[in-house]
């Protein structure tokens, strides 16, 4: 403390100077902090709405496949996986809170800290683009299922794969 005074005393900056470049710094922390916490509030509302999108649209396409059947083919329809790395997203409260300790973040800290949060959360390792994309975070599977009730994945004729893939073309 005294060489700060001294220091004070030589440059010739007012204690009130100080003082007020203090709380503009602050402000401006607290901006950053806000843009920061805004953006990733927005990125994890932006995927949940493209998912929320996806799964109103799954329910349409699967209303019309289901009403389509052909060779073995008794039902078709796709569903909705939420991948482990879309668990994480939406537990992002705890990194954020990260920022509200005061600790001192870059915006690449930042990025760096969400990728290994989100990499903890689920085993998945995402760049910073992925971050954004809702393809990231879930996965659609087709169930196919024969005139046995059986799943099928595999052993489709030609036929019934061409007869899958333009099913699921047109819904």
């Amino acid at each position: 403390v005294p060489q700060l005074l001294q220091l004070l005393l030589h440059s010739g900056i007012s204690l009130d100077q100080l003082e007020s470049q203090y709380g503009r710094l602050q402000h401006e922390l607290q901006q950053i902090e806000y843009k920061i916490k805004s953006r990733v509030e927005e990125v994890r509302s932006n995927v949940e709405m493209e998912i929320r999108h996806l799964k109103t649209q799954l329910v349409k396409v699967n209303r019309i496949l289901s009403a389509l059947h052909f060779g073995q083919i008794k039902k078709i329809f796709l569903e909705l996986e939420e991948l482990p790395a879309y668990h994480a997203l939406q537990k992002l409260e705890s990194l954020l809170r990260i920022i509200s300790r005061g600790e001192a973040v870059t915006l690449k800290d930042f990025v760096e800290k969400l990728r290994a949060f989100i990499r903890k959360e689920s085993n998945t390792s995402l760049t910073e683009e992925q971050i954004a994309d809702y393809r990231s975070y879930i996965r659609i599977r087709r169930t196919i299922v024969d005139a046995h009730d059986r799943t099928r994945d595999t052993g489709l004729s030609s036929g019934e794969t061409l007869g899958v893939n333009l099913a699921l073309c047109l819904a």
